[in-house]
């Protein structure tokens, strides 16, 4: 008689095993969708805290938000230095919209390296007790058309 019922109790229904997965996974596949910032719209740019451009071998901050002080226009290795060095006041991750046309190949390419090292030596345990405190910057590549030749 204890025989039949230990099994049932044992094991637990196969059918509320597979609901209770697929209910799970549906809620949580909603909650992804909804929390992502997707923008699908044509012409609508990546969200941004800084807006800088690669012109003539030079970054300059084309959006400078209130927290960020001015500065002219400096090299790649200076400019990303310049902005890890001055984090957002509520958060160490700055998102960095990096404006540039296909003859700044070199401008991106170094701002890319330079930022990619700072953001290896900010996560380094070692160099973070001993060095100021530096955003990580997380930077968003938009290609734009070169400017056009004024006609004669």
């Amino acid at each position: 008689m204890i025989g039949p019922l230990r099994r049932n109790l044992i094991r637990p229904p196969v059918l509320a095993m597979v609901d209770a997965f697929v209910g799970g996974t549906a809620i949580l596949l909603i909650l992804i969708i909804l929390s992502s910032n997707r923008q699908n719209q044509p012409g609508s740019q990546p969200q941004a805290d800084v807006v800088v451009r690669c012109a003539e071998g030079q970054v300059a901050t084309t959006l400078k938000p209130d927290w960020l002080p001015a500065t002219q226009p400096l090299p790649p290795s200076d400019a990303a230095a310049w902005l890890a060095a001055h984090p957002r006041p509520d958060r160490l991750m700055t998102r960095v919209r990096l404006e540039a046309d296909q003859r700044a190949f070199r401008c991106v390419t170094r701002f890319q390296q330079v930022v990619g090292q700072m953001n290896d030596a900010t996560d380094d345990v070692t160099s973070r007790d001993t060095a100021q405190e530096r955003a990580i910057l997380l930077v968003t590549v938009v290609m734009i058309d070169p400017p056009v030749a004024p006609e004669p």
